[in-house]
């Protein structure tokens, strides 16, 4: 049995939040490098790419949720964010989500911290649990001086929290 190590608070700030995130359909992952808990590489199959979701500034949220029963842990992982406008280009990012529903996505999300991390992906299942659209809540506000916003939800589970990420990021 492996004893505890405790925990000592991080020095620094703290900050909440996504700064970055970029999403593939699951189906154009051909492979993923990782050990010892993080992962230094993504090689996706010939035409693919990540592609940046730029959200409203401050609207973008990771919850990891840990469930465990019997001593059997599961991992929730749920990726948020809200798109700037209710208008057609919010639309189609929706549309297109619901569109990988089938295969899923995988994110790679940058915290506010500057933590990259890898999400939807794991080690023990690799693209076989990904990130899919569980929700979509369009809102145009109430009065003129309110923002409209489509807030997205993408949700799977899996074993393990999600991957740190250590690779190049891609560009925006």
């Amino acid at each position: 049995m492996k004893g505890l190590t405790g925990f000592q608070r991080p020095q620094g700030g703290r900050q909440g939040g996504v700064r970055r995130l970029w999403l593939v359909s699951a189906a154009d992952i051909a492979s993923v490098s990782c050990s010892s808990g993080s992962c230094s590489e993504i090689r996706l199959v010939p035409g693919s790419r990540f592609t940046p979701y730029l959200f409203r500034e401050d609207h973008a949220r990771y919850k990891e949720t840990i469930i465990a029963a019997g001593g059997i842990a599961k991992v929730r992982h749920e990726l948020s964010f809200a798109l700037p406008k209710f208008d057609a280009g919010s639309a189609t990012a929706v549309d297109e989500l619901l569109g990988t529903s089938p295969s899923g996505v995988i994110a790679l999300a940058v915290t506010g911290g500057g933590d990259p991390l890898l999400i939807g992906w794991s080690g023990y299942f690799g693209t076989e649990r990904p990130l899919k659209i569980s929700r979509s809540v369009s809102d145009t506000g109430s009065s003129s001086a309110d923002t409209a916003v489509r807030r997205v939800t993408l949700t799977c589970e899996s074993i393990s929290p999600a991957m740190k990420f250590t690779g190049t990021l891609p560009d925006d």
